[in-house]
């Protein structure tokens, strides 16, 4: 009996150790879902990995567009004395590289005018601006624009590198591969209309960036003129002798008019000079 009992014991003891072996050969460790096969160790590490970086839309430092403005300004203002005003702006511009571009002047009885077109830079645009209507007496007018031409400069010149790159190609062909006269000739052709197309975008980009560069401020001035009226001492004769001239000036216009007025009506005159007379032989 006992020994049934000790076999008993053996035989338990040797299935508890085969399902604890099972057991540690499972497929699926501790903690993990039998139905998906993945551990919680799996899903740590899942959570510590960072997704990958979504790009930037925005433009690179290196891919902005520096703005291209053209800034002008027109002023009119009152001043004591122009040309000590003129020599004033003289001063002012000299040292920053600005200067007078066009000088008008116009004189009335009334006023003397001078207009001034003027080119600074464009970094000293509004302090040039600010220091001129300080110069002034009155400031009757200002305004400023500014335009963005940014737009434009940059297609011109897109425009232009790809002209470029055209010409390059046709001066290739012309170089190596055109055998012909009549291919030669066509080849050049292209190049110089191509030519001609370069050298009108380049010019526009050189007068953009000129205008950007230097702003320009139309500057009117103008200075009131007293008009001062003369009076004359006249003396009795003076005014006698006047007077007599008035008076035989209108004594001549109104006989010249009576002797109008007689002319005008001559047959009527003659009409009654002949009644006359012939009444006056009857008698």
């Amino acid at each position: 009996m006992y020994t049934k009992y000790i076999l008993f014991v053996l035989l338990a003891s040797q299935l508890l150790f085969f399902a604890c072996e099972a057991g540690e050969a499972s497929p699926y460790p501790q903690n993990s879902d039998p139905t998906t096969g993945s551990s919680t160790h799996q899903q740590v590490l899942a959570q510590e990995v960072p997704d990958p970086a979504v790009p930037s839309t925005l433009l690179d430092e290196s891919e902005m567009v520096e703005p291209v403005l053209i800034r002008t300004a027109n002023c009119r203002m009152e001043v004591e004395n122009i040309e000590s005003e003129i020599d004033q702006v003289e001063h002012l511009l000299t040292p920053r590289q600005g200067y007078i571009a066009n000088l008008t002047w116009r004189n009335s009885t009334q006023q003397r005018e001078a207009t001034l077109t003027l080119r600074v830079p464009a970094q000293h645009f509004s302090w040039t601006l600010d220091t001129l209507t300080k110069l002034g007496k009155v400031i009757d007018s200002q305004d400023i624009n500014t335009q963005d031409v940014t737009e434009e400069y940059v297609d011109i010149q897109n425009r232009l590198d790809t002209k470029k790159v055209v010409r390059d190609r046709y001066e290739a062909i012309l170089r190596g591969r055109a055998k012909t006269i009549d291919e030669i000739l066509q080849t050049e052709k292209q190049l110089l209309q191509i030519q001609e197309e370069i050298e009108a975008k380049e010019g526009r980009l050189r007068y953009l960036s000129q205008r950007a560069v230097m702003s320009t401020i139309t500057l009117e001035l103008y200075e009131k003129v007293e008009v001062v009226v003369a009076q004359v001492e006249v003396s009795g004769w003076q005014e006698f002798r006047g007077q007599a001239v008035d008076r035989l000036s209108y004594s001549i216009a109104v006989g010249k008019e009576i002797l109008l007025g007689l002319l005008s009506i001559w047959p009527l005159v003659l009409l009654s000079l002949w009644f006359y007379l012939r009444r006056k032989s009857v008698w």
